[in-house]
């Protein structure tokens, strides 16, 4: 794989990154992606994947990719780049849907993708699932010394405020003491975390007010 289809993959399954509609034509240029659709056999994973990243990968490549997962001689690095190109076409195409679906499931089959479990986190919970939002926090944050420097200190503080607002969102859908209790304990650790790290705390003690949990002041 070159270096620009392994470092670009990466980063568009993991962190969602796309090419804008401007850097189309650059990109035909430079990678010799056709301008139009064409539906060659999709042997060459490699090929494929500045296309996936600019969510171009069209009907009949889809289906090829598919028939290829279903083929019992299929080695397992294969099947994971193919099922890594369809999260990245799906997620540059927009179809956040189909990328949900194809990222939560290689999540499942791969927990140590703490990228990707950060992602799923954030992503659950704009879509109101805070029971996945937060299993998905806590995935990620039990793999956090995959980041180092800013990246982890971003990521961690990210992950705690999510987890935080997910399990205040289930203890107000399903309540109970101990769905309060968890909203309770984690919003306090977003706020220390927040005082201990020299990031603004004031959100996690808005939570911790609303959920009635004292946030001590250092």
């Amino acid at each position: 794989m070159s270096e620009f289809t392994e470092g670009a993959a990466r980063a568009a399954l993991l962190l969602g990154l796309t090419a804008s509609p401007a850097a189309f034509g650059q990109a035909e240029a430079i990678y010799g992606i056709p301008p139009v659709e064409v539906p060659e056999p999709c042997d060459d994973l490699a090929a494929l994947e500045p296309r996936a990243m600019m969510g171009r990968l069209t009907p009949p490549l889809d289906a090829c990719l598919d028939g290829r997962l279903a083929e019992v001689t299929l080695s397992d690095a294969d099947r994971r780049r193919i099922e890594e190109l369809r999260i990245v076409d799906a997620w540059a195409s927009g179809e956040k849907e189909r990328w949900h679906g194809f990222a939560s499931s290689f999540a499942e089959a791969h927990p140590e993708e703490a990228d990707l479990a950060y992602k799923l986190a954030l992503f659950e919970l704009k879509r109101a699932e805070h029971a996945a939002s937060l299993r998905w926090c806590e995935v990620a944050l039990a793999r956090q010394e995959a980041w180092t420097g800013e990246t982890r200190l971003h990521r961690v503080y990210r992950l705690y405020a999510t987890r935080a607002k997910a399990a205040a969102g289930v203890a107000a859908a399903e309540p109970g003491d101990e769905h309060l209790a968890a909203a309770r304990r984690f919003s306090r650790e977003w706020a220390t975390y927040a005082r201990d790290h020299g990031k603004d705390a004031g959100q996690a003690e808005a939570l911790c007010a609303q959920l009635e949990e004292p946030c001590e002041q250092r």
